[in-house]
């Protein structure tokens, strides 16, 4: 039973890990090359791995045991404007992620507060919270952009938009 599952990066026959998965598994859990490790490539790759070499940045895993997740047939996509308080937004992107949410988009709408998002910190965020809740499917992450061209765009099956309009169609 593993512990602990790490992000790596895979393309059919060589993995590796690095960055802060490199320097949690060798530096903090002390991993040495045989040791066997749980990783994922967040695209729904389920892989056990053996560490063959450790370099000073990165360890190069060969593949065990590689299991494939499937996508869903029906999708949950979240579209949501970002609030002013960001610890918000991160809180609700970890739940999102534990629970399946396939895509999430953050759109501007005429009250929106913040302007501009940091991608890069919620990608961080999203790899935290695949990995804590032991998931293997990465949510795409869209930017922020005008809600009238979020509607534009073509979405396929159903949409659900919850506004405060008193003249709302009940669903």
């Amino acid at each position: 039973m593993y512990k602990f599952l790490f992000f790596c990066i895979y393309d059919n026959e060589k993995a590796s890990i690095s960055g802060d998965d490199y320097r949690h598994a060798i530096k903090v859990l002390r991993k040495k090359e045989g040791d066997q490790i749980l990783c994922t490539n967040g695209n729904g790759i389920r892989m056990e791995a053996t560490i063959s070499k450790i370099e000073k940045n990165i360890a190069l895993l060969e593949p065990l045991n590689t299991q494939k997740f499937p996508k869903r047939e029906k999708r949950l996509h979240l579209a949501i404007a970002p609030t002013k308080n960001m610890s918000r937004i991160e809180f609700m992107l970890e739940k999102c992620i534990e629970i399946g949410l396939d895509e999430i988009s953050f759109i501007k709408t005429k009250r929106t507060e913040r302007p501009k998002l940091k991608l890069d910190r919620l990608q961080k965020i999203a790899i935290s919270a695949l990995k804590q809740s032991f998931q293997f499917r990465l949510p795409t992450i869209n930017d922020l952009v005008p809600l009238e061209s979020f509607i534009e765009q073509n979405h396929d099956g159903k949409k659900i938009i919850a506004h405060q309009k008193e003249s709302a169609v009940h669903l």
